[in-house]
This record gives structure tokens, sequence and C-alpha cells, in this order.
């Protein structure tokens, strides 16, 4: 029993003291190699308790660099970034995140993993199920990471950020983070060390996907090609299957039910036996009818297949022992499949990597969706969407698993291009806007300057001068901060507001300026409703509406501009109704493009302004017109308060 014990631990450290010894001067090195790595990016990379590198990536490295005579010598770095790369001080870095942004700056080899990041969170949270229940917490992340630039793009997420994705778990572990974002297989080694499957969740395990790889120095063609061969080699020769299968166990083990599934293949061989020896007892009578019905059944299979090759989901059944049981035409046109891939092993196949991956995760009862890159030689690459479930038996048994794929690259370019358009389109809108609105006044101008010269001593041409221009630049400064006002984004500052109290407030102003005219102010919001908003920036929202609205009824008989407020289903809306002329059906679309206006000075940035203020806020803004009647803009604040 000793015997066997030493040679497995021969058989598990012996890649890993191979690796280290790389790094020494060999008889056979043509060339000592500068590796940068992540002293604390466990499973990848780090120190171990020898102060030794260690990891998976570590250990591939070392193991590329000893078939292809290369030493080794590990430098530590604080991240994976191409920066030391740049500045010359090392010649490799262990492991990269590939981006379009990197590869201008340094060469990559082969990818090596497929990674994904992941959301975990406590156990006792309710609130965060995904990446949309990150606004307004604290979120544990890596600096320089890809989850980093995710949560960037997440309106109201605080982050706690540190130097290495294992710093930032504890961050999360030390209740200093509401949650934490970050490697998947990180997580899994980190939960694994520490025992704390228990008290937390992994509530979202493939935010995003993306590829590690080893990266040079731009044009380091060579090392390039050597590493992809040492990849290939590994690959092919079983090594790095051994060494994944050592560094990656999954996170969250499941039952075996061994004994269920020997007790059900017990009572199968049974009955199958018995089956068998009443078909032999049985007469040409009964032969003939199962005859008959073995001919319904497979044409009910026939049936069932040409369903399955007609639908345009790629369909695998895959049993337990990750052997494929079925596979529909469109399955094989998705992998580019010439022939039948039943009865064909998915374990360790490259081809079928991204399935096997898939088959790793802790699926529920719900199943599991998510996409994935599908790369393959010699086609392009294809955006997968998958949905897997497990397949179960009637004791709750598991058989296996089927999954189902689309392939959405053409809806995803579709979409890109659709995306591009539109940007394109708002553009083109923006110039032509801010074109129109500069060139009546900057014309206006350019007459009276070409003028000056001859018309200076006329009495007539200074006073008319001196009346248009500076009204003309104070219009051009009115374009400019409203495009200013257009284009800044102001982060909310939030407040308890009494809405009686603060429309008061607004109206005020307005009926001094106006009141020598009969115009009707009514405050009909009861006393009493509070909303959570930014006073300053919802100020600018009704000014803009109560504006609209006087020049509403300029020309109307009666004059009438009223506010009213209600809660129904936890929602607040506010209405502003005024007793103008009215909008017209073709105008209503476009009220709130930017640069479209009505009115003879307007810039066309008011109501544009007003939406963009109610989204950051989280509400709506509605309109409904009757020409010759009035109008009425309601303002919608979901939950009572935003």
């Amino acid at each position: 029993m000793r015997k066997i014990i030493l040679c497995t631990l021969i058989l598990v450290w012996f890649p890993v003291i191979s690796g280290w010894a790389a790094q020494t001067d060999l008889p056979f090195q043509q060339h000592v190699l500068r590796v940068g790595f992540e002293r604390d990016h466990p499973p990848f990379s780090y120190l171990d308790e020898n102060g030794r590198p260690s990891g998976f990536s570590v250990e591939l490295l070392g193991t590329i660099a000893r078939h292809a005579g290369l030493g080794l010598r590990y430098v530590a770095i604080e991240t994976s970034n191409p920066e030391p790369l740049d500045q010359g001080n090392i010649d490799l870095v262990l492991g990269m995140k590939y981006s379009a942004a990197h590869n201008e700056l340094v060469d990559f080899s082969e990818s090596y993993l497929s990674l994904s990041d992941a959301l975990v969170v406590p156990k006792e949270n309710k609130e965060i199920y995904n990446l949309s229940g990150l606004k307004g917490k604290t979120v544990a992340v890596q600096r320089g990471s890809s989850a980093y630039d995710i949560l960037e793009d997440i309106r109201n997420v605080r982050m706690n950020i540190a130097s290495s994705q294992t710093k930032a778990l504890e961050i999360l572990k030390h209740q200093r983070a509401d949650a934490f974002v970050g490697n998947y297989e990180v997580i899994r080694h980190y939960f694994t060390k520490h025992d704390l499957y228990s008290d937390y969740d992994v509530r979202v395990n493939s935010i995003h996907s993306y590829e590690y790889a080893f990266a040079v120095r731009k044009g380091n063609y060579e090392l390039v090609r050597r590493l992809n061969e040492g990849i290939k080699l590994v690959q092919q020769n079983g090594e790095y299957r051994r060494m994944y299968n050592h560094w990656f166990p999954p996170l969250f083990p499941q039952d075996t039910l061994w004994r269920q599934i020997a007790w059900l293949l017990g009572s199968v061989s049974i009955a199958v036996s018995m089956f068998m020896l009443f078909i032999y007892m049985m007469n040409k009578r009964l032969k003939r009818e199962i005859g008959r019905h073995t001919k319904r059944l497979r044409n009910y299979l026939t049936f069932q297949q040409q369903i399955l090759d007609t639908i345009d989901n790629g369909i695998f059944s895959i049993n337990k022992d990750k052997i494929i049981r079925l596979a529909n035409k469109r399955a094989m046109e998705i992998w580019n499949l010439k022939t039948d891939p039943v009865n064909t092993c998915i374990s360790g196949s490259s081809l079928f990597r991204e399935i096997e991956r898939i088959l790793d995760l802790p699926l529920d009862e719900k199943g599991h969706e998510g996409e994935f890159v599908l790369i393959q030689e010699g086609s392009e690459e294809k955006l997968v969407h998958y949905y897997a479930a497990v397949l179960r038996n009637d004791l709750d048994g598991e058989l296996g698993w089927i999954i189902s794929m689309q392939d959405r690259t053409q809806e995803k370019n579709l979409q890109n291009k659709l995306v591009l358009q539109e940007k394109l389109r708002s553009l083109g809108q923006l110039v032509a806007g801010i074109a129109h609105e500069l060139r009546n006044p900057l014309t206006s101008m350019k007459v009276f300057i070409e003028l000056l010269p001859y018309k200076i001593d006329d009495l007539r041409y200074r006073q008319e001068f001196m009346k248009h221009v500076p009204a003309e630049l104070r219009r051009l400064n009115h374009v400019v901060e409203d495009l200013l006002d257009y284009t800044r984004s102001k982060v909310p500052v939030k407040e308890r507001v009494d809405l009686h109290e603060f429309l008061s407030s607004v109206m005020k102003p307005f009926e001094i300026q106006y009141a020598s005219q009969p115009i009707q102010w009514i405050n009909a919001v009861v006393p009493g409703i509070s909303l959570y908003f930014d006073k300053q920036q919802m100020k600018q929202v009704f000014i803009n509406l109560i504006t609209n609205a006087i020049d509403a009824i300029s020309e109307s008989n009666v004059k009438a501009i009223t506010f009213e407020a209600e809660t129904e289903d936890s929602c607040t809306s506010i209405r502003i109704i005024d007793t103008g002329a009215g909008i017209p059906d073709d105008e209503m679309s476009r009220l709130f493009q930017p640069f479209h206006t009505t009115k003879r000075n307007g810039v066309g940035l008011g109501l544009y302004i007003c939406y963009n203020i109610l989204s950051e806020h989280g509400g709506d803004i509605d309109v409904q017109s009757v020409p010759g009647k009035g109008t009425t803009f309601t303002l919608k604040f979901p939950g009572g308060e935003f």
C-alpha cells in the first residue's frame, strides 16, 4: 500500500518538479526566458509554502519548456497586462486574457483555457441574483480584470478594488463587500481551500467568457511558434488533460447515487431475462403481435428523428459516461461534423471541450443556459446559445444530459450593424442640428460685420448693430449652454422632497412673471406625498414643461395649467395639464428627439433633457394631446419613489 501511495505522489508531483527545474541552467537549454507571473492568482499561478511558483499555468509552461528545451526564470508582477513586456523587463506573461486592445500591444499564443467570470454572494443575501441587482451595492473585484471592465458599465455600483482576486475574495469573506465578481476557477480553488461551500452562492457562473493564453513581446514570432507547438503537443499526448484534472476539481461535487443505479441495473437485468424467457415461450401469434408493435415503434422513432432534424435547434443527448447518444442534423451543422457523432465520448475531446465544460457546471432543477464562442480550425467563429438540463428517471436518478443549441452568429452580426447604423444616424442628426442652430445667428452677424467699414458713421446702423449683434450672441450662448446640458452626464444627488411644497416653489416665479396675464395656476397635489429625487435636476424638468405649457396656452381663451398626482400599485404619477392648442399627431413621435422643435427660437433640447433626467432617476415620461383642447405630460415614478 505504501508503494502505491509513493508512486501516486511521484506521478502527481513530477510535472511540478519538472516545471520548476526548467528554471535552472540545464545542459540542453538554448535560452532562458524571463516569465512574468501573478504571485497570488491560484489555481493559475501563485507562490507555494516554499516560495516557489506553482499553479496550472506554471506547470503547463514548465512542461512545454521541458519539451522545447527552454529555461525559465520567473518574475513576479502585480497583474497580467502588457506593460512589463513593453518595458522589456520580461519575455513572456504567464496567462493573459485575450482582447483586441491587448492584441495591438503583444502577440498571443493559442489559447490554452476558456474561462468565465462568476457572481458570488453570501447565502443569506436575498437581493442579488444577477448583475442588475448590484446597483447601489459594494462589489469586491481585482483591479484591471475583465470583471472590473464589466462593473464599470453598471450604474451606481461601488467597487472595493484589490490587487488580486484572492484578496478580493478575502474582502467579501470579511464582510467588506456585498458580492464578488471574478474568475470562476479562482472561486472554485478558494472555496475548496477554505471550505466555504455552505456560506456562499454562485448566483451567475458564466457572466463573460474569454480566452486565456501566453503573451509575448510584439514581433517575437519564433517564441509564439514554439509555444503553440508545445501546447498542441501536451494536448495530444494527454499531459494537458492530466494537469487540467489535477488543478480544476468541481466546485460542488454531486452524490453519485451508485447504490440506486446498481439496484436499478440489477432490476433491469432481471426484468430483461424474464422478458426474454417470456418471448421464447410465447406462440407465433404473440410473435407476430410483437413484430407489429416493433414496426410501429420503429416508425415512431423514425418520425421522432425527422422532427428533430427539422427543428432549428441543435440537440445533443449525452449519458452519464459523457457519450453522445443522440444528435440531430442541426447539431452536426453547428459543429461542422461530417459523420454522425453518436457513441462519441466527449471527455477530454478538444472538439467538444465546450460541451464538457457545460456538463461540469452545477445544474439545478431549472437547468442552465448561456453562450459560448465555438472556435474550430478552418471555419469562422460561431456564437452559440445553449440550454442544458439533466435527464432523470422515475426514481429521480440522473441518466445524463440534454443540450439544446442555437447558432446566433448572424443575429449578433446583424445586431452590431443595426447599432452602428443607429449611432451614425444619431451623429448625423446631431451635426445637422448644431449646424442649423449656429448658421442663423452667424449669418446675421456676418451681414452686420461686412457692413461695418461702410456704415460705421451711420447712427441708425450703429443702433441696429448694438440691438441685433448682442442678441445673436446671446442666442449662440443659449445654444451652447443647451448643448452642454445635452451632453453633460450628471449623477443625481437624491433627497426626500414634499411634492406639494416643491411644485409650489417651482410655480411661484412663473406666477410673478406672468401676473399680468389671466393664467390659472392650479396645484391639485395633495400635501403629504413625498418622493426621493435630485431636487435641482427635477426642478429643471418642471421648468421646461411649464415653459412649454405657457407657450401652448398663449393663444387660448382659457389659460390654465394644472398639477395633479396619484399613487396606484406602488407607482406615483404626476400630471402637468394645459389648455393649449395641443400637439399634432405627426409631431408626437418626434417630441423627445434632440434638435426637433416647433418654436421659432427653440433649440429642440428641452424635452430630450427632461427624458434623460427621468431615465437617470429610473422614471418615465408620457404625453397625451388632443389638438385644440390641450396636452397632458405624465411623469411616472415606479415604486412610489426613485
